[in-house]
Formats: C-alpha cells, sequence, structure tokens
C-alpha cells in the first residue's frame, strides 16, 4: 500500500471574524452565520447542469432579490444610460454628470456566478460605475445559460469591446469585472490578442472565477469559510461551459494549458 499523503489534515476550529474591520462588518458578517456558526448560504445547493427548468426558477428569484437591492438605489444615480446592441452583444452605456475627461472608457462585466446579475441590476451597476470614475462606462449584458452556454457570453464581451474600440483609443480603456465577469474579462482579452485587436490599458479582476476546473487548494481551504460562496460552484461552471474542456484557457483564464483551439470553439 503505498503511504503517499494526499493533503493535510485540518482539525475542527473556530475561525472568529478578524478585529482589524469596523465593528458594523463585524456584524454583517455575523448575519450570515448561523447560531452554529455555519454560513447561512451553504443551505442553498445549485441545481444539477441539466436542470434547466430549476435553473431558471433560481433566476427567476435571484431576479426578484437584485431588482429589490438596486430599486433602492435609483435615485442616487446621476449618470444617464441608453441601451445599445452591438451583434449579440446588449450594452449599457452610462455617462456621468461631471466627466473627467472624455475619452476615457471603463468596459465592465458584472458577477453573478455567470446565471445572475443582468438585467437591471447590470444597468444600473454601469450608472454606479460612472458616476464613480467620472467616465464613460459600457456594461456588458452578457447573454448567460442555461439558454445561453459557452461561447455566447464570450462573444457578446468581445463584441462589445470590438463596439468600444470603435470609439475610444485602446490606451484610454480599462476592462474589469467581479467574480464572473472577470473570467469573461480575462477571457475575453486572451481571444482578442488571438485575433490581433490591441489591447486596453488596463485590466481590473474583483474575485475573478478564473479556474473554473476548481483544481487549487484554496477552493478546499475557503469551504465554509468564505461566508458569500461556502460551497463549490461547479455545477454553475459545467452549466456555462456546456460540454466544453473546463481547463481550457478561455474557460479558465488562469490555466496553464496551450492554447491548441480559439474561445469561438467549442
Amino acid at each position: 500500500m503505498s503511504d503517499r499523503k494526499n493533503g493535510v489534515l485540518v482539525q475542527a476550529r473556530l475561525i472568529p471574524f478578524p478585529t482589524s474591520i469596523s465593528e458594523a462588518a463585524r456584524d454583517r458578517l455575523g448575519r450570515q452565520v448561523n447560531e452554529d456558526g455555519v454560513p447561512l448560504n451553504a443551505r442553498y445547493t445549485m441545481p444539477s447542469p441539466d436542470d434547466h427548468a430549476g435553473w431558471m426558477q433560481l433566476k427567476a428569484a435571484a431576479d426578484g432579490h437584485y431588482a429589490a437591492a438596486v430599486k433602492g438605489l435609483a435615485g442616487t444615480l446621476r449618470a444617464t444610460i441608453e441601451t445599445v446592441r452591438a451583434g449579440t452583444a446588449t450594452i449599457h452605456v452610462a455617462r456621468p454628470e461631471a466627466v473627467g475627461a472624455p475619452d476615457r472608457a471603463y468596459v465592465d462585466f458584472h458577477g453573478g456566478a455567470f446565471v445572475f446579475g443582468g438585467g437591471e441590476a447590470c444597468r444600473m451597476q454601469a450608472q454606479m460605475q460612472a458616476d464613480q470614475h467620472q467616465a464613460i462606462c459600457y456594461g456588458v449584458d452578457y447573454r448567460m445559460p442555461p439558454e445561453h452556454p459557452y461561447p455566447a457570453g464570450l462573444d457578446d464581451a468581445l463584441a462589445a469591446y470590438r463596439y468600444v474600440l470603435e470609439r475610444h483609443a485602446p490606451s484610454r480603456i480599462v476592462v474589469g469585472g467581479r467574480s464572473a465577469g472577470g473570467n469573461l474579462a480575462a477571457a475575453m482579452l486572451l481571444r482578442a490578442k488571438q485575433e490581433g485587436l490591441p489591447m486596453p490599458a488596463g485590466l481590473i479582476l474583483l474575485s475573478p472565477q478564473v479556474d473554473l476546473t476548481e483544481s487549487g487548494d484554496s477552493f478546499q481551504v475557503n469551504q465554509m469559510v468564505d461566508v458569500v460562496l461556502p460551497r463549490s460552484l461547479m455545477r454553475n461552471n459545467e452549466l456555462y461551459a456546456g460540454g466544453a474542456d473546463l481547463s481550457h484557457p478561455c474557460l479558465s483564464p488562469l490555466s496553464l494549458t496551450p492554447v491548441s483551439h480559439p474561445c469561438s470553439e467549442t
């Protein structure tokens, strides 16, 4: 029998809320766990990738939650907003009241585990980014599964980037994304590079979901410690991939797998 070790045994322990953050932040963390210290979000299980009806029900519930969350922001937003189409892509173009530099552009990819966060939430997020950065924000309302698996969202991402390149110099463009949007932002630039498009001035990735194989040890180390995402998102990843190889860099931009075919192929 092999005596090879397969990992590190971690004893059960209580991980305290950090004292380096504000009391309000600690209180918010406390509201995310039950009386036993278990994250409330651990109660939820995502549908299986082939349960499209279940995903649609979940999306409807999430859309209602997002709508309630952003409703209170409506009166605080100052940027004007219009929605345009660029090929298959839907783009919410937000222009702030005070423009710091009229030729600057921020291309924003929303989060939501590849399934949520589009529509009105994406639209208002573009306004928030425009107000915050005093720059034109292009909020990309990319298509999502189960109706539109990979590469639909990535196709939209590249179409949106081409649209912005037609209106701004690459040196005045910053691309950014959160969570699943971070994946699309990174994968889009990989594909743009493949197609010979110029790179932007900067790329901002906020908690990017860039390893859909979940092969890194942090996925295990942080399990049930991350109170927002205490469990695996593998079902979301498989739903998004639609049968494509999760290790391909266009699905997992963190991957070291050589790019043997373009991101547009499945």
